[in-house]
């Protein structure tokens, strides 16, 4: 229990009235400014005066503390701690917390008391000091925030009773007895300090709110020069220039910069105030991929496009490696704030201050606001950017509208569609119609001479109405003279002047429809020709094949069993072989000609003597003169030479064919007895070879059908051989070679024909041997005797095999090994490593083709002689073959004795190579 004994001594009325003033003070402030914090100073100093004025009837004790007494200065001090955390500003939120950790140990004091527990005098007297010293800790606090409202002061003033005491105890006194040395003087002097500060700080306030105002009213000049900048200025780089510029000069900002992005740097667009100075250090462009730059403020804000502030620049820490410049040009505030055009961040717009705490609230609010303004203002130049260049671009489609219009070489016309009167026409129009423009203008369109039908302009108009466009129709018009056109109609509609039009351009295809039949015609006879050719290709196949053996077997015949025949028999096999030949030369010609007419046929021109190839063909068609009883004379040998030998251009294979054909002719329809001249004649580029015989001659009737294919003039039953297309063939060479034929003949009287080719103005080449392939047997060279090797045959007929077999017969140290099919084929080449291979392209199941691609990826068989034997004779398929690896391309049916000389010199060659170190025998 307390010591009643503990009696206070008693107060001075001076105090109590003092700190009743101090009380009527802080109720006077509560009443005038509703001040939060004066309810409970207000509270404090009443309690304050009531126990001053009471000081005599609160005596102390001599061991314990008058708990009367206690109570009333731990709720003194509670009410101070009340209005105190008002007073400094703590947060609301925060403000419970303050006051727990103020009052705790009062409270632990009064819960002893409760209990019934005697308190002494120093236990009593600790809380008080610690709320003292904890009142002081808040009011420091707070001066910090606050600088120069005189709050430091204030703390000094709650640790005066603190002060008292300490003094008290050294003067020898003791400070638990003596009333004035705590309560009095710590009230008085925190009571008046109150007073005081409350006065600073609103004075503080008042010229705090003044420089704002005068902070908001600069800044508001800037922002009305910058709206009227950005009403002014229609370029981005001169509304940065004048932004830095009012930012400075209105004295909202130390100075001002803009960057702007390009890629990875930052680039200084613009610049006001000291920044040349201040910015001395900072690259220019800075690359804000680096590690300096890409964690700096500027970096920031253009990569996260959000405003960044530093209140306090130079104790940031990533104000580190700027920090000296700041320093040296009294930097204290910098506000990085992000430039958007089209909604995508194109620069920072940077503002330094002189000022701590410079970007507070309402200045950020208003710099947002004039970023907003400036990036407006971006956007608005790219808009007005963008529409000047859509009216230029407007003008300038008008404008080639307007050229592509009347360049037209078609007639056009602009038809309103409402009215269905003419807007404007084009040239081709006016000349349509022979009528000046200003004529055609403001007509209806059906009220002109030249006009479309009515039916078909109503369906015109439908279809345009339906669809909104009209796509290659086709309309029946009559012109001035009634007649009958076909006009070719497009039309799309347009807005033309503002008005909805359509435009409408149209063609004369009456001529053009003509044209397009004949086309299709034509067309459709080049599809007949070339399914012609095709068909006459592939019988051309299929009869070569029968052919081979029918020749092959015949050649054995007559070779084989001379003496087992009768002079009978052995003309029957002649009549035989020459059938054959003979319809070997039909399906030649024929499919020759077919080729040409399909435009398949391929000549090669090149300079050669013409002399030595007249005579080849003289020597090659002797023995037919001879067994005509007809003469050929070689006239070109006697005539005059002085320029030298004559040169032709001329493909040599096709020029021999020329004149075999004709000197054939010649004899097959001359008298007995008769004769044939050959002479050559040169005028300028072209050179005339002229064949004259003493034939049957023609009528002009016949003449008239000479070049016409499968025509015989009627002598079909006269003995003589042919199928009438020989001469059609010779024509078509000769063209193919840019050369020319003409016969003069008259019946009974013979016939001349004269053969023009174009003259070589260089050295004649000499013949390839390639190009003697047509030589008859009898100028073949003889046949080499005895060859040896290996001889491979991949052939599925069975009747060429066999053929092939029994002419290789005759040489015992030739073996002959047959495949039915490409794959045994391979196997076999594989294994015995043959000395030649004979192919046939159509096997049952690899193609020849294959066949021959698979046999040349063989390393050991790349030097193999391949010979191809097929019954197909097209140049693509030759040129297939050899690209494939053939050695050579024979075609069906072989010429006996001439397969034999070249599978006895390929059998040689083979030979040749097996004396080689480095060749692969046969295993």
């Amino acid at each position: 229990m307390l010591d009643p004994s503990f009696q206070p001594q008693s107060g001075s009325d001076v105090v109590a009235f003092t700190i009743g003033v101090i009380a009527l003070m802080q109720g006077l402030i509560w009443y005038r400014d509703r001040d939060a914090a004066s309810p409970w100073f207000t509270m404090a100093y009443v309690l304050g005066t009531a126990m001053a004025a009471a000081n005599d009837r609160l005596p102390l004790g001599d061991d314990a503390p008058n708990t009367v007494y206690l109570m009333a200065i731990y709720a003194m001090r509670a009410c101070w701690a009340m209005g105190l955390v008002r007073y400094l500003g703590v947060p609301i939120r925060q403000r419970g917390a303050v006051v727990v950790a103020l009052l705790w140990p009062a409270v632990l004091v009064l819960l002893v008391i409760a209990a019934g527990r005697a308190v002494g005098r120093l236990p009593a007297l600790v809380p008080l000091l610690y709320m003292d010293a904890g009142f002081a800790a808040l009011c420091v606090a707070a001066a910090r925030r606050e600088p120069g409202t005189g709050l430091t002061a204030l703390a000094f003033g709650s640790l005066v009773g603190t002060a008292a005491l300490l003094l008290a105890h050294f003067r020898g006194v003791t400070p638990l007895l003596i009333r004035h040395h705590y309560l009095w003087p710590s009230a008085i002097a925190f009571g008046i300090l109150l007073l005081v500060v409350g006065q600073m700080r609103k004075s503080h306030e008042s010229l705090r709110a003044q420089a704002l105002a005068e902070r908001m009213t600069n800044f508001y000049a800037a922002l009305s020069d910058c709206n009227q900048a950005i009403l002014r200025i229609r370029e981005a780089s001169a509304l940065y220039d004048e932004i830095c510029r009012i930012s400075v000069d209105t004295g909202h900002a130390l100075l001002a910069c803009v960057y702007t992005r390009d890629g990875d740097l930052a680039r200084r667009a613009a610049s006001a105030g000291p920044a040349a100075r201040v910015l001395a250090q900072v690259p220019d462009p800075l690359d804000l991929s680096g590690e300096t730059a890409r964690s700096s403020f500027t970096a920031q804000a253009m990569r996260t496009g959000k405003r960044v502030l530093s209140n306090d620049y130079q104790s940031e820490p990533r104000s580190t490696p700027w920090r000296a410049q700041a320093v040296a040009h009294g930097v204290r505030a910098l506000a990085w704030l992000p430039l958007r055009r089209g909604g995508r961040v194109v620069g920072v717009l940077m503002l330094a201050a002189d000022e701590v705490g410079f970007f507070d609230a309402p200045m950020v609010r208003l710099l947002d606001e004039m970023i907003d303004d400036i990036s407006f203002a971006l956007d608005t130049i790219d808009s007005e950017a963008a529409r000047v260049e859509s009216e230029r671009q407007v003008l300038a489609g008008l404008e080639r509208f307007s050229q592509l219009f009347n360049a037209a070489p078609v007639p056009a016309a602009i038809v309103s569609i409402p009215e269905r009167r003419v807007v404007d026409v084009n040239a081709a129009m006016c000349a349509r119609y022979e009528l000046p423009r200003e004529a055609l203008i403001g007509q209806a369109t059906g009220s002109f001479d030249y006009k479309i039908v009515a039916e078909d302009r109503e369906r015109f108009y439908a279809q345009l109405e339906r669809d909104g466009h009209v796509r290659n129709l086709v309309l029946r018009a009559l012109d001035g003279k009634q007649a009958s056109h076909l006009e070719l109609i497009n039309a799309e509609t347009i807005e033309h002047l503002g008005a909805r039009c359509h435009l409408v351009m149209s063609l004369d295809i009456t001529d053009l429809r003509a044209i397009e039949e004949t086309r299709a015609a034509l067309a459709a006879a080049r599809s007949a020709s070339r399914a012609k050719t095709e068909f006459l290709s592939r019988m051309s196949h299929e009869l070569r094949t029968p052919l081979n053996a029918v020749l092959g077997f015949t050649a054995l015949l007559a070779s084989e069993s001379p003496g087992q025949l009768g002079s009978r028999q052995l003309a029957q096999l002649e009549h035989v072989r020459q059938a054959g030949w003979h319809l070997l030369t039909l399906i030649n010609d024929v499919l020759d000609l077919s080729r040409i007419e399909a435009g398949q046929f391929v000549v090669e021109a090149r300079a050669l003597a013409l002399l030595p190839l007249l005579d080849e063909a003289v020597q090659m068609t002797q023995p037919q003169a001879q067994a005509a009883a007809v003469t050929v004379h070689a006239d070109y040998r006697e005539q005059d030479r002085q320029e030298g030998d004559v040169a032709v251009c001329a493909d040599p294979t096709r020029l021999r064919q020329v004149m075999l054909n004709l000197l054939s002719n010649a004899i097959k329809y001359n008298r007995d007895e008769g004769s044939i001249h050959l002479r050559v004649a040169c005028a300028g580029n072209r050179v005339t070879i002229d064949v004259s015989d003493t034939g049957i001659g023609m009528t002009r009737d016949q003449l008239g059908h000479l070049f016409e294919p499968f025509n015989r003039l009627g002598r079909e039953s006269g003995g003589v051989e042919g199928a009438g297309v020989g001469l059609a063939l010779t024509r078509e060479l000769l063209h193919l070679m840019h050369g020319d034929i003409e016969i003069d003949s008259e019946a009974g009287r013979g016939t001349r024909v004269y053969v023009t080719l174009p003259r070589a103005q260089v050295a004649p080449a000499p013949v390839a041997a390639a190009a003697l392939r047509d030589i008859p047997v009898e100028a073949q060279p003889d046949i080499p005797a005895a060859p040896k090797g290996v001889v491979l045959y991949i052939e599925d007929n069975a009747v060429n095999t066999l053929l092939v077999e029994q002419l290789l017969s005759r040489w015992r140290d030739v073996q002959f090994v047959p495949a039915q099919d490409g794959a045994t084929g391979i196997r076999l080449a594989g294994a015995l490593h043959p000395d030649l291979v004979l192919l046939d392209m159509q096997l049952p199941d690899i193609d020849g083709v294959e066949v021959l691609r698979r046999l040349r990826s063989n390393q050991a068989l790349r030097e193999l002689p391949i010979v191809v034997l097929s019954a197909t004779a097209m140049p693509e398929d030759i040129r297939q073959a050899r690209r494939s690896g053939a050695t050579d391309y024979w075609t069906k049916p072989l010429d006996f004795q001439r397969f034999l000389t070249d599978v006895a010199r390929l059998l040689g060659s083979a030979s040749v190579r097996a004396g080689q170190p480095d060749r692969v025998g046969p295993n």
